[in-house]
């Protein structure tokens, strides 16, 4: 029996649904299948596959399987080890509060509640691997342990991925600790990953949220906040606009099925309308309170679909460095799916339209387009904006995203 052993550090409180039972904190059970999914496509890329993540992964477990990596006689994409969590000390449960930013989840009678999980002496990972026979050596063509041990997967992994509910906003961040062999610093990955990032100069974890929150409304949905006097529309609808040359589904909403009177309808060609904000991340239904009403959505074969655009909180020193990617080949289900879907049934009202999903979409082009191209943050929110929190809050994060960016152009890391 071999092992690798893992310090892990955790800097954002799991939001863990069975807080009451004993140890209740980063699970094996959780982590191991999300790890093995991350190893199978890299082992995937590694043989040149290309294509959706789902057949990237495939490719993977062809190679596993031929080599003998999986578990029993490889009808299952497990691999062949076994993986134990420790934390070195009983983590700390905390109540949520109601609305905290990012996590809505425990308001209503009939929602599971859920609480924070935080194990501030961090824990131990263990991944246990069986040593062949004498005989069985020869007929195994690459050691499983050693080819997970290069290429610093481990540390990417950890950057990819959160975990418990609300990961890709950031809670659940768990990264190698600096004292272990195996640390890489988060910097580094940044760097090799080509992302984005911007900070929070606070340790407090309201305050991290709040930034989160605030900026991923400002992407997918905008914000108006009438208490502060704060209206600007999000990076989706410029990008609909000046990029998609169409209208959002928000407007075919409102004047399709709730027969709203709009002061810009200046565009009547119901074809030019697109589903765009479920680009970053699909639900089943959504409340419209303004309006008394429920939408809700359909899509062949797809029920729900994480965000793609993911969030790593790293705490250093007395502040938080975010950093921001676009995911792939993690969720069952992708942005890629969604794209081969074609077509989004809305429902409201017992009233329903069909609209087209973008074939031309990319993530990474959406977000080069607003952090790497020529776009000021000005051009973006209405000077009456200025002067308020979020236009200050949002301004900063922008232009620093933007900085960073340069940045790496500059050392030629893009």
């Amino acid at each position: 029996m071999t092992q690798i052993e893992v310090r892990l550090k955790q800097h954002t409180p799991l939001i863990h649904f069975q807080y009451e039972q004993c140890g209740a904190t980063l699970r094996a059970t959780e982590v191991k299948p999300m790890l093995d999914r991350f190893l199978l496509y890299k082992l995937g890329l590694k043989n040149g596959a290309k294509g959706l993540a789902e057949d990237i992964r495939k490719n993977g477990e062809e190679t596993a399987k031929a080599n003998k990596w999986l578990v029993g006689k490889g009808e299952h994409p497990a691999l062949n080890y076994k993986m134990r969590i420790t934390p070195n000390s009983e983590p700390i449960i905390t109540q949520i509060e109601q609305r905290f930013p990012c996590f809505f989840g425990n308001m209503g009678d009939e929602t599971e509640e859920k609480k924070f999980s935080y194990v501030k002496a961090g824990l131990i990972m263990t991944l246990s691997f069986s040593t062949p026979k004498a005989k069985e050596k020869e007929s195994i063509p690459a050691d499983l342990l050693e080819w997970i041990n290069k290429d610093d997967k481990i540390a990417e992994f950890f950057f990819r991925y959160n975990f418990g509910t609300r990961g890709s906003k950031g809670f659940g961040s768990f990264y190698i600790d600096e004292t272990d062999n195996l640390y890489v610093p988060p910097e580094e990955v940044y760097k090799k990953l080509k992302g984005y990032r911007f900070f929070v100069n606070s340790a407090e974890y309201e305050k991290l949220f709040s930034d989160i929150e605030l900026f991923y409304k400002f992407m997918r949905e905008g914000i108006n906040y009438r208490h502060m006097n704060f209206y600007c529309k999000p990076l989706i609808w410029w990008y609909c606009r000046d990029v998609l040359n169409g209208n959002w589904e928000k407007k075919a909403i409102k004047r399709e099925l709730l027969h709203l009177h709009l002061k810009d309808d200046s565009n009547n060609n119901f074809r030019d309308y697109y589903d765009v904000r479920d680009l970053f991340g699909l639900s089943s239904s959504e409340s419209w309170l303004k309006y008394k009403t429920t939408i809700t959505k359909q899509v062949n074969d797809i029920d729900r679909m994480a965000s793609p655009i993911f969030f790593k909180p790293i705490l250093n020193a007395k502040r938080f460095v975010i950093y921001m990617s676009v995911n792939t080949g993690i969720k069952a289900v992708g942005l890629d799916k969604l794209k081969a879907a074609r077509q989004i049934e809305i429902n409201a009202k017992r009233e329903r339209i069909k609209l087209d999903i973008p074939q031309n979409f990319s993530m990474p082009k959406f977000l080069k387009y607003f952090f790497d191209e020529e776009c000021a943050f000005e051009e973006l929110v209405e000077d009456k904006n200025r002067g308020t929190t979020p236009y200050g809050t949002l301004k900063r994060i922008f232009d620093t995203i933007r900085s960073e960016r340069a940045e790496l152009l500059r050392n030629k890391q893009l």
